[in-house]
């Protein structure tokens, strides 16, 4: 509390109470910093003092870093971009100035290992960021999808479900408040979205794939949810993005009376695959794959077309999985034969850095990608593992065991 005066020519008023509230910026002063490694894709909590309740600035090496959330003791912030690897001074700057400084290990590569092996045909993959977990669906008798640990290699969480008879997976979601997850199915009709709760034990709804008017065949490739509860499912089979909402008992799809996403192409092994959403505060956009287009197309959750975000020389060829990272960016798997590799963009469609993929491991395809809050990426191998890519100062990939001497 402070005391306020009115001063008309060296004469002062009585004085009258003032409260203050919220902190009033000091120089900042930096007490922690977790994790003091990253990359781009890393969100980095700072601890401290001093930092004010006016959003300000971080500087990595100098350079500002995009702010998820600011308050007087705790910030959280993504690294901008460097093209390698080096240790950064890290300092809050304010209204008062700029703080102490603290080192941060920039790393520009990643460092590549078998995360999950010994999978029979695995192909969609979603993060589970609350709980520290990857679910992974894969074919077999039962077609199964299950949780692993992403901080202790080969950890199974549990074998959370069956998806018996539904046939194939290639779009998995996690829903963020809930841990409920959504799934499409492929291959074996009735296709359908799944909702399952978090643990598994309990189907919560479920809906039948269909355009207005329905046709037969729809064939559910990518899930994403947007942060109105919508359900986002990629149609290969008739070009089309259809968005599908709870009305109760089952999911349909969002206003009947007017078919969604339509105009994709439907070519053999084409159209429209992979579906992701940008939730952040502020966001809201929806970003699909066209694999015979090569190109990645931007909406709003609301159906309306932003136009291509991702076209030309840096688009990956033939893509299919994308996923939207908690700093915005969007990865992208490439899929051709010869030249598989994950490519990170932007918010705005610019490349950021491109990952080939070991072609000594044979991989039989690059299925679903993931990443979690410390920026490690978890790429399926179709012919039976999930990668985990870390963030590293030098890229790295484990030599295979036949080629070892």
């Amino acid at each position: 509390m402070v005391s306020l005066f009115v001063d008309k020519g060296g004469v002062l008023s009585n004085p009258m109470s003032f409260t203050v509230t919220g902190a009033l910026p000091g120089v900042p002063q930096i007490t922690a910093i977790t994790p003091t490694s990253g990359n781009p894709l890393t969100e980095v909590v700072i601890s401290g003092s001093g930092f004010g309740n006016i959003e300000g600035t971080v500087l990595f090496g100098g350079s500002p870093g995009p702010v998820e959330s600011w308050t007087d003791t705790e910030i959280r912030v993504f690294p901008p971009n460097f093209a390698g690897s080096s240790t950064l001074q890290v300092q809050v700057a304010n209204g008062a100035g700029a703080g102490n400084g603290v080192s941060f290990d920039y790393l520009a590569q990643y460092s590549a290992s078998i995360w999950v092996p010994g999978l029979t045909s695995p192909w969609a993959i979603a993060m589970d960021q609350s709980a520290w977990g990857i679910f992974v669906a894969y074919g077999s008798a039962t077609y199964e999808i299950k949780k692993y640990d992403t901080t202790t290699q080969n950890t199974l969480i549990g074998s959370w479900t069956t998806i018996s008879g539904s046939g194939n997976c290639y779009g998995l979601a996690v829903e963020p408040s809930s841990g409920n997850l959504f799934f499409s199915t492929a291959n074996a009709a009735p296709y359908k979205i799944v909702e399952y709760n978090s643990g598994g034990t309990a189907q919560v709804g479920y809906g039948l794939l269909q355009q207005s008017p329905p046709e037969s065949g729809a064939y559910g490739a990518g899930v994403a949810l947007d942060s109105s509860g919508g359900v986002w499912v990629c149609d290969q089979t008739n070009g089309a993005v259809e968005k599908y909402t709870w009305d109760g008992s089952n999911f349909v799809i969002a206003n009947q009376a007017t078919d969604w996403l339509l105009g994709f192409s439907t070519s053999p092994n084409g159209g429209p695959f992979g579906v992701a959403a940008d939730n952040r505060p502020g966001a809201g956009y929806i970003y699909i794959t066209d694999t015979s287009m090569n190109e990645v197309e931007k909406y709003l959750a609301n159906g309306t077309f932003m136009g291509t975000l991702i076209s030309g020389a840096n688009a990956p060829a033939v893509p299919r999985a994308i996923t939207v990272a908690e700093s915005g960016h969007i990865l992208v798997t490439q899929t051709t034969a010869a030249d598989l590799r994950i490519k990170i963009y932007e918010p705005d469609g610019s490349l950021v850095k491109e990952i080939p993929m070991d072609p000594s491991w044979f991989w039989m395809s690059l299925g679903g990608i993931a990443v979690d809050k410390l920026g490690n990426i978890y790429a399926v191998h179709t012919g039976g593992a999930v990668w985990k890519l870390t963030p590293s100062a030098s890229a790295s990939w484990p030599i295979p065991v036949r080629q070892r001497r």
